[in-house]
């Protein structure tokens, strides 16, 4: 369950989705609330998190004086993204959809799931990828706009554009071109 309320983002995942009225049921102790880019927030189970990955379990336990733990400039949709992987090992959202729009939050799940060397989470991603270039090679652009040289997305993008150079730049942006 995710709500987002006011100007600013702020989102709350709770630890059990079972029922509507189980997200508020945590114990705020039980909580942590991450923010990312220009004030996004989201509330998420510290248990969970911590269990899932070394980094983010010392971030946490860093920033424990802290009201809201920083894990990064990461957009609200990574946070969400990284949160959801953490309690069910999966993105709903992500899966089945070969859009521009899922290509660019992949990208960004991806920087912090190589940022935090959540080698789950890094190689989840990398498979949902390949499987939109595969279907879509247009979106490998994406991946190449959106990584630094040498990451494993920018080299799938790369391989779209050598494998199928017209269709993988058929809706290529001017500043993409100009990088090539």
């Amino acid at each position: 369950m995710t709500t987002m309320t006011s100007s600013r983002s702020h989102a709350s995942v709770g630890a059990s989705t079972a029922t509507a009225s189980s997200v508020d049921a945590p114990i705020k102790e039980t909580l942590v609330t991450l923010t990312g880019l220009e004030g996004c927030k989201i509330r998420a189970s510290k248990t969970v998190l911590a269990s899932c990955n070394d980094l983010i379990a010392e971030t946490i336990e860093e920033q424990k004086h802290l009201e809201a733990v920083s894990l990064g400039d990461y957009t609200m949709r990574s946070l969400m993204g990284l949160v959801e992987f953490c309690q069910h090992n999966e993105l709903s959202e992500a899966c089945g959809v070969k859009t521009k729009s899922s290509a660019i939050g992949l990208s960004d799940l991806h920087r912090i799931a190589q940022d935090y060397m959540f080698h789950a989470l890094t190689q989840y991603v990398y498979d949902l990828a390949s499987q939109m270039v595969d279907a879509v090679p247009s979106l490998g652009c994406v991946f190449m706009k959106r990584q630094k040289s040498g990451t494993s997305l920018y080299r799938m993008g790369l391989k779209a554009i050598t494998m199928a150079p017209k269709e993988a730049l058929e809706d290529a942006d001017d500043d993409l071109l100009k990088k090539l």
